[in-house]
């Protein structure tokens, strides 16, 4: 009788009876293009690519956008992530940006 109880838990385990929330999560892949740079500016000087604005605000977009998918449809993967890169559209971010915090520190002070 002890073998047989034995090898119901292990059975039992290996189905893991009970678990049922657990769900296996997993990430999509994230394709970046090359950069594009119609002017000659060098994309080097911008620094890593994880570091872009335009980048952060397109995987965060689309991570957004595989939550709400993924909520209609959990049985499925997420659709994979593609990020253009654009060196252009970096740097004016990066201008609007350094911008608004010009005109923060302006009206505080």
């Amino acid at each position: 009788m002890r073998n047989i109880s034995r090898r119901i838990n292990n059975v039992e385990k290996l189905l893991s009876l009970g678990q049922h929330e657990n769900q296996i999560q997993l990430l999509p892949p994230i394709i970046s293009g090359a950069p594009t740079n119609p002017k000659g500016r060098n994309f080097e000087e911008l620094g890593p690519v994880k570091t872009w604005i335009t980048y952060r605000e397109q995987l965060q977009a689309q991570k957004k956008a595989n939550a709400e998918f993924l909520k209609d449809n959990p049985n499925s993967f997420g659709k994979v992530i593609f990020i253009n890169l654009n060196v252009e559209k970096e740097y004016q971010a990066r201008a609007t940006k350094s911008n608004q915090k010009q005109l923060k520190g302006e009206k505080s002070g």
